[in-house]
């Protein structure tokens, strides 16, 4: 530390030193004057001797001494002066700061020598950083050399000085302060290799680390200690505190949980309220600290009185009707901020973008009451100028610009606004959290350009996955075992919104090869058209009434094109066209009476198919919807290619309707309301594929019961059903602060019915006829340091006599390397 305070002064006073010689260099050139003469030229006329005095100095000649790895033409190139042209003492800071952004130099200073009557040369003197082959790092083991490197971007760095040494080991500090280490020290040398080149070495001592021993909340009477301390990210250090950063000391931190005091209080009448210090004190004997709060809770405050002065678009009662805030309540700053927001998104539906609401609170600290006046400042309607896009490094402006409900020249409101921001949003290009926002800049009264702010995300990815338990996404797959998948793939394939992905997988119930390419804008128009192809290979190996496993091989392939109407509001209209090829290994039948059945049900054979779908997806977020819906619907056709009854012929029609809605946005709490409907048909005298048919129960239908337990059975062995009802609710919550573990609760419920080919059953045939059965039950999502999904469901109508468990767990783990 104290090295680095003699280098940070013996830089100030060298800094102070340029100046200052600039400045002396300058007087020597015209300290030769004479005080008559120096007046003369700066009026600029002849002296007593006739000879002319020039007004202002010109540059003869530049010189550049010092550098030997700095190009001279580079230096140049930063100098704002040439041969021939005036010299103003002003720009010599501008020539300096210059020459230092090169960043290459350590030291620079500007002097001027004698060149003749009214000339000068000009003389740059530079010192050199060193060059380095690369930067060390020594003594880290909490943050590793590659995380480090990676921040702060070693592999730009080509040459340093002491003063680079001092600001890297700051920036790493900061790395280090993140992890909850304050006492690190960073020293930086040169080290000589035997090639003859020369590395930056940075040594670093870690010490222990920080944590949060004890929080203290002091003068709380109304609220406890308990609940505040629940508030706050400084919270004290436990046994499972990773799980929620609690013993975490950031200093930061301090002023955020002050505000989270105050807030707390002003939100719940005490207007007055104010955490007037907090401090930090060190445990002795210890690297930890304890943080202490001191909070002066004031009065209770009611409203007395609400106004809304009228404008020419609402009047007074009317804004009164939209304000939550009534006379009688408690003061809340927070409903305070709600009206505000509340009223600004009504004047900006009328155009009036630019409003301001300002609310006057007026105390009256007799009665303990406060009047609240909320003035609006209409100012004038805004029309678009243009809207610039900022911060889309990859994504193409036109796959933007199509999502946007604005065009230029048209009135701004927030409903267009937001509109445009739900569809930006929804392409899951962007960061969910923040990831797009609006910028509004006047041109002039009435015209405003418009800014969107975008941070983008990782779209594609090579992954290898290594997962175990159910598929939730797939409804027809019996998969709970180990697997192992591969592959690749991008929403946004060279930033132009195309859709790929490759991939493979295996587990003992399921092998399969994939691939998909779509473009939800096939040649620049509303038109989606994607080809899908895969190879499978899944086994049933629920199945009972076999000696083997009945294992199914399905080669297929689909195209589908879509388009849709601008008219209606992200629907999708979709026709599908596909081809699969389907054959069953030989299958060993248990039970001679189960004969006809099973080579009924286990039938090889072509699937010639047509469908169609209608598609609406107004989610807010494809990935990670807090709000709105997806719908999908509409039927797929099996067209026989013969006429044998081994042929292939059927009709089905599903619906498939998810609803998202944030309860609380101030607890991330998510409700999400599912609704499945199924029904499928064969053909007259036609064979149903066997993967077609409905197998409710399991992670993907209702949690609680194993896979098809639900649907039409024969022997505890799932035959499929041709009908289909599924109803999921369930609520997710965070349970650490960044979410990366979320907690679910949910009720699922559902039941298949009406097998085909019944009269092929001889005995043992149980839920055919409707019957809801149901469950509830409670899961943990975690999403670092691998996503894990954990349900556990509990039947709410267990069937003791037939032996069903009480309860199913549900486990679903992968990892991306």
């Amino acid at each position: 530390m104290a090295a680095q305070k003699r280098f940070s002064s013996v830089r100030s006073a060298w800094c102070v030193g340029i100046v200052l010689s600039g400045l002396h260099h300058t007087f020597l050139e015209t300290a030769s004057y004479t005080s008559r003469q120096r007046g003369a030229a700066a009026r600029g006329y002849e002296d007593s001797s006739g000879k002319a005095v020039p007004a202002r100095l010109r540059i003869a000649s530049i010189v550049i001494e010092g550098n030997k790895n700095i190009p001279t033409y580079t230096i140049l190139s930063k100098i704002p002066y040439q041969v021939g042209s005036i010299f103003e003492p002003s720009k010599s800071r501008i020539v300096l700061k210059n020459i230092y952004e090169i960043g290459l130099v350590s030291s620079a200073q500007l002097s001027t020598s004698q060149a003749g009557p009214g000339e000068i040369n000009l003389i740059i003197s530079i010192t050199e950083k060193r060059p380095i082959a690369k930067v060390q790092l020594r003594g880290n083991s909490v943050l590793t050399t590659s995380f480090i490197a990676k921040k702060l971007e070693f592999n730009t760095i080509t040459a340093a000085d002491e003063g680079d040494f001092v600001t890297l080991g700051e920036k790493i500090k900061k790395l280090y302060t993140e992890k909850d280490y304050h006492n690190v020290t960073i020293t930086g040398s040169f080290v000589d290799n035997e090639d003859g080149t020369t590395d930056g070495l940075l040594t670093i001592i870690e010490g222990n680390p920080t944590c949060v021993q004890q929080v203290h909340i002091v003068g709380n009477t109304i609220v406890s200690s308990r609940h505040l301390k629940s508030l706050l990210f400084t919270r004290e250090s436990w046994l499972f505190g990773f799980l929620n950063k609690a013993g975490s000391f950031q200093p930061d931190a301090i002023d955020y949980d002050k505000n989270v005091i105050e807030n707390y209080y002003q939100n719940r009448g005490y207007l007055t309220a104010r955490v007037y210090e907090a401090t930090v004190e060190p445990v002795p004997n210890s690297c930890n600290v304890n943080v202490t709060f001191k909070i002066n809770e004031g009065d209770f405050y009611t409203v007395s009185e609400v106004r809304a002065p009228e404008n020419k678009i609402l009047s007074e009662e009317d804004q009164r009707t939209l304000i939550p805030i009534r006379p009688g309540q408690y003061y809340s700053k927070e409903l305070i901020r709600s009206a505000i927001e509340t009223l600004k998104l009504v004047w900006g539906e009328y155009g009036y973008i630019n409003a301001d609401v300002s609310p006057a609170i007026i105390p009256d600290t007799e009665k303990r009451t406060v009047s609240i006046t909320f003035n609006s400042n209409l100012g004038n309607k805004m029309y678009l100028n243009r809207i610039n896009l900022i911060g889309n490094e990859r994504t193409d402006d036109k796959i933007i610009r199509r999502q946007l409900a604005l065009n230029e020249g048209e009135l701004i409101t927030t409903h267009r606004l937001e509109l445009s921001k739900t569809r930006v949003q929804s392409l899951g290009f962007f960061d969910p959290k923040g990831g797009v926002n609006w910028n509004v800049v006047r041109v002039d009264d009435k015209l405003a350009d418009l800014e969107l702010l975008l941070q983008e995300i990782k779209t594609g990815s090579f992954f290898a996955q290594m997962g175990f338990g159910g598929l939730a996404a797939d409804k027809s797959s019996p998969s709970e075992s180990f697997r192992v998948s591969i592959g690749a793939q991008d929403s946004n394939w060279f930033g132009r919104g195309v859709q790929g992905s490759l991939s493979g997988s295996y587990s003992r119930q399921d092998k399969s090869i994939d691939v998909t390419i779509a473009d939800p804008w096939l040649f620049d128009r509303p038109i989606y058209g994607s080809v899908h192809f895969f190879h499978r290979q899944s086994s049933y190996s629920e199945f009972r009434l076999t000696n083997n496993t009945p294992t199914e091989v399905t080669t297929a392939g689909f195209g589908k094109l879509g388009y849709n109407p601008i008219s209606l509001s992200n629907v999708t209209l979709i026709g599908e066209l596909g081809i699969e090829s389907i054959h069953f290994r030989d299958l060993e039948i248990r039970e001679a009476e189960f004969s006809q059945l099973l080579t009924r049900k286990f039938q090889s054979g072509n699937v010639f198919s047509l469908g169609g779908s209608l598609l609406q997806d107004l989610r807010n977020h494809p990935t990670h919807p807090t709000a709105g819906y997806i719908l999908n619907t509409g039927p797929k056709v099996g067209i026989p290619l013969g006429s044998r009854p081994c042929e292939f012929g059927f009709v089905k029609w599903t619906v498939d309707w998810q609803w998202y809605a944030s309860l609380i946005d101030e607890y991330n709490l998510v409700f999400r309301f599912h609704i499945f409907g199924g029904l499928i048909q064969k053909i007259h005298h036609f064979s149903l594929p066997y993967r077609e048919l409905f197998h409710i129960g399991g992670p993907a239908t209702v949690r609680g019961f194993t896979f098809g337990q639900i649907s039409p059975t024969v022997l505890g062995t799932s035959v499929g059903a041709t009908k289909a009802f599924v109803v999921n609710a369930e609520l997710l919550f965070p349970i650490t602060r960044d979410a990366t573990i979320r907690g679910v609760v949910f009720y699922d419920g559902g039941a298949g019915w009406d097998t085909p080919d019944k009269r092929l059953i001889p005995t043992g045939l149980r839920n055919d006829s409707f019957e809801f059965r149901h469950a509830v039950g409670f899961g943990v999502r975690l999403t670092q340091p691998t996503p894990v999904s954990i349900d556990i469901g509990f039947k709410l109508d267990r069937k003791k006599r037939f032996g069903e468990d009480l309860s199913e767990v549900h486990f679903t783990m992968t990892r991306d390397f």
